[in-house]
């Protein structure tokens, strides 16, 4: 057995020491910079956490279930299990379990990364090549930005160059180890972004072709296979999740004033970011890489303009656009600047070197991709601790609305601060203030800026009906405390008076938690069972609720705090239990809301049938589907229970194995008071009813 040679250990050495010095610099980068988690970051932890404390439970079967945030669909979940493991590590040591989940993930990707740039180019240029490429990967200003916080891009950009690599190094998938590696890289690829097959387009390309013209198909096949089994059952656990909500995020360019694929200005949207990011000498110097090696009909520069322009013509084309989303298909500019004669990559390695270390020092105005650390205390905690100091010895969870968008004091992270300082039984934080009020315990409003423009229109009319002192809002609630900010503005809490003046006469219904009534007679009475609060009866020909329409509706409320707005319209500040006396849903309706709900399904039908059993059939595409559930109710002397049961799914004629059916299979839904919904459910009773005498069947509440 040959001894290694120093020259076989200089590149793991070369990147185990550039990776050891962006250890240290991301890990004093990050006892420097005090600000909480923006948007995104803070759901990836949210996320992160949900799994470890799933684990820390003995709930493994959880690692298959992705939690789902207001806004966002789920992600799939990698990336989150190694912020999950830093997570448990930072308990164990006493650090920051925010710090210790981005170290980890980061150092992990950027890892990643340098392993992948390095096959890469070394397999094209040279182990030089290789090890420039690493350096230039590793150190440059985007992704430093990025690797600050707990995003998923850096991971993914990471799982795609090492794609690459495997790719790269299969010859067109002819020798299976580097194929099977392939494969295995590919599915993890997919459990880091649902994105990962949009960069991936040459590589797809040429196993098309293999498999047309007969090349290594086995290989190819064997690949294919690997990944999917890989991706398969997440993807399908969480599919009825992640297509809807995906599809709507994807359309939310146009609100935010991205430029449309369909324009100029959204084609040339990304060359621009390009500019910003990695500057005007880097760029050029990478055009010229790729000229180069052209010039010199280097082996694989086609496939990187091609992975490049691929890459660049699909996020063109969607209209929700960031900086980050091209991440993965910019690698190629490290890569092809790694090609020149090497003392030009070698300086541009150092220099982006430098730039990454001077920028723990740099002033706060340094660049837009130039990210130095910033001490800045904004108080999120002290703000949640002064609200439960008001609700200390109360049971149950309060509502905290947040009228701030603001990229450091937003829903987001201040469910995060919830969530990480285990205050989830006692506060919940919502930001919509469409029916402002309702519900509401406290509030805190931002002065100053609230966020960007597009995205806080409603926050803005919100603020002014909180501030105004002779408006209705601060007559129902007062002043409690102020925190300055920052960025120069304030954080003001308001806290709910715990009396309010009952009100008399007619009273509308219209808007109250989102409802419409049709016929509606609301009669009212000073409460028995809470004091200082209102009990009322409506009865309804029709209630419409969230696409839901019940008929001959009669419902009971008890511990109902109204008070007028300033066009005396009531506000439904509180409500402790409603009692749904009767109500009918008709196959018709429920017909009606389940094609609202799935817009592809054709020939879809449902059927109400005895013993609580719901049967749904339709067609997607030129797939049949079907599934068959079941209703009961459980009632109990303090709370009702309902228990849902998904007792089969056939999909195309085949029956979908149980184990995918986790997440709905069954359910137990308390009816009692939760976060969401603050007021308990009672129900006099629930059944089926099928088709008789002519009636269509009807699911219904009655006694």
């Amino acid at each position: 057995m040959k001894t290694p040679t120093f020259r076989q250990w200089m590149a793991p050495l070369a990147l185990g020491g550039m990776l050891f010095i962006q250890g240290i610099v991301l890990a004093v980068w990050l006892k420097k910079d005090t600000r909480p988690p923006q948007w995104d970051p803070a759901v990836h932890l949210m996320s992160a956490q949900h799994y470890s404390d799933e684990v820390a439970r003995g709930n493994w079967g959880a690692l298959l279930l992705t939690p789902t945030f207001p806004g966002h669909p789920p992600y799939p979940p990698v990336a989150h299990y190694v912020m999950a493991m830093g997570m448990g590590v930072a308990r164990g040591v006493g650090v920051p379990v925010e710090d210790c989940a981005v170290f980890c993930l980061q150092m992990f990707s950027l890892g990643v990364l340098a392993v992948g740039c390095f096959l890469v180019a070394g397999q094209l240029w040279g182990r030089s090549a290789g090890l420039a490429a690493a350096a230039l990967s590793v150190f440059a200003p985007p992704v430093q930005y990025l690797s600050h916080q707990a995003l998923v891009d850096v991971a993914l950009a990471a799982v795609v160059v090492l794609a690459y690599g495997c790719w790269f190094r299969s010859e067109g998938f002819s020798r299976f180890r580097w194929s099977l590696g392939f494969g295995v890289v590919a599915g993890v690829g997919c459990l880091v972004k649902w994105t990962f097959p949009s960069y991936m387009l040459p590589v797809v390309f040429s196993g098309v072709w293999g498999l047309l013209k007969g090349r290594s198909r086995a290989n190819i096949l064997f690949a294919l296979l690997v990944s999917i089994l890989l991706a398969v059952p997440w993807y399908v656990a969480n599919l009825m999740i992640v297509v809807p909500k995906l599809t709507r995020v994807a359309g939310l360019g146009a609100q935010e004033g991205d430029p449309s694929g369909k324009t100029w200005a959204g084609w040339v949207w990304y060359v621009r970011v390009f500019w910003l990011q990695w500057g005007g000498p880097f760029m050029l110097a990478s055009v010229a890489g790729l000229v180069w090696g052209f010039f010199r009909r280097s082996k694989g520069t086609l496939s990187l303009v091609f992975w490049l322009v691929s890459s660049y013509a699909v996020w063109s084309l969607v209209s929700n656009k960031d900086p980050r989303y091209l991440l993965p298909a910019a690698m190629v500019l490290p890569l092809s600047l790694s090609s020149l004669p090497w003392g030009i990559p070698l300086l541009a390695a150092l220099v982006c070197a430098y730039l990454s270390v001077s920028s723990l020092w740099a002033g706060s105005r340094s660049g837009s991709f130039r990210d130095p650390p910033v001490s800045h205390h904004w108080p999120l905690a002290e703000m949640l601790e002064n609200v439960l100091s008001y609700r200390a010895g109360e049971a149950g969870v309060s509502t905290l609305v947040l009228i701030s968008n603001e990229g450091y004091l937003n829903g987001n992270n201040m469910t995060w601060t919830v969530k990480s300082r285990g205050w989830t039984d006692r506060v919940t934080v919502r930001t919509k203030t469409d029916r402002l009020g309702e519900f509401t315990d406290f509030v805190i409003v931002k002065t100053g800026s609230l966020g960007p423009a597009g995205s806080v229109t409603r926050q803005l009319s919100a603020r002014e009906d909180v501030l105004s002192e002779s408006g209705w809002f601060q007559k129902a609630y007062s002043r409690a405390a102020h925190w300055s900010l920052p960025d120069g503005s304030e954080g003001v809490l308001f806290v709910r008076n715990p009396v309010t003046v009952p009100l008399k006469g007619d009273v509308s219904l219209e808007g109250w938690m989102g409802t419409h009534w049709d016929g509606a007679r609301f009669v009212m009475a000073d409460s028995k069972r809470f004091s200082g609060s209102q009990q009322g009866e409506i009865s309804a020909s029709q209630l419409s609720f969230k696409s839901v329409a019940l008929r001959n509706v009669v419902v009971g409320l008890d511990g109902l705090r109204l008070v007028a707005d300033n066009d005396g319209r009531p506000r439904l500040l509180d409500l402790k239990e409603t009692t749904i006396r009767s109500a009918e849903w008709t196959e018709s309706d429920a017909l009606a809301f389940l094609k609202k709900k799935v817009p592809p399904i054709k020939d879809a039908k449902v059927t109400f049938e005895k013993d609580g059993r719901i049967a749904l059939s339709g067609h997607l595409g030129v797939l049949p589907i079907s599934l068959v559930a079941r209703l009961d109710l459980l009632i109990g002397e303090k709370e009702d229970i309902l228990l849902t049961h998904l007792m089969a799914v056939k999909v195309g004629g085949l029956s979908v194995p149980r184990f995918f059916l986790q997440r709905y299979g069954k359910r137990t839904i308390s009816l009692c008071p939760t976060p969401r919904r603050p007021f308990g459910v009672r129900l006099a009773g629930l059944k089926t009813e099928p088709l008789r005498d002519g009636k269509e069947g009807r699911l219904v509440v009655a006694p």
